[in-house]
C-alpha cells in the first residue's frame, strides 16, 4: 500500500494513519490552512493592543479623562474593542482589554481601569 504524504506528496513508512512524512510537511501544512485566518487576526489584534498600550499610558500618567481629539492623535482607533460593559448608573464603556474608557457630551473621554476576573 503506498501512501502519500498530504504537503509533499512523498512516500509515507511507519503507523497506518500517519498522513505526513515528516514533522516539517505536518507543520507546512497546517501553517498553510491558518495562514490566511492567522493574516486577518493579526490586523485586529495589533490594533486593540496599540489602543490598550495608548489607555494604558494616559491611566499611569493620571489622566482619567481627556479629549476625543488627544486620543485619535495619539493613533486611537475608536472602532475596535474588546467588549462593552454598563455601570450601576447606566453609562456604558467600551474596553480595549481591561482599560475602558466612556465618552462624555461635552467631547471629553473618561478612561477607567477593570481588573479581569481570575477564571
Amino acid at each position: 500500500m503506498n501512501r502519500k504524504c498530504l504537503q509533499c506528496g512523498g512516500a509515507i513508512a511507519g503507523r497506518p494513519d500517519k498522513r505526513f512524512c515528516d514533522y516539517i510537511c505536518r507543520n507546512d501544512y497546517h501553517n498553510s490552512l491558518y495562514r490566511e485566518e492567522t493574516q486577518q487576526t493579526k490586523g485586529v489584534d495589533r490594533v486593540l493592543r496599540r489602543n490598550r498600550k495608548i489607555l494604558k499610558a494616559y491611566w499611569y500618567r493620571g489622566l482619567k479623562r481627556v479629549e476625543h481629539a488627544q486620543l485619535e492623535k495619539s493613533g486611537f482607533d475608536f472602532d475596535f474593542f474588546t467588549h462593552l460593559r454598563e455601570n450601576e448608573h447606566g453609562r456604558v464603556f467600551r474596553f480595549c482589554f481591561e482599560y475602558g474608557y466612556s465618552f462624555r457630551q461635552d467631547g471629553t473621554v473618561d478612561i477607567t481601569i477593570r481588573r479581569p476576573l481570575n477564571l
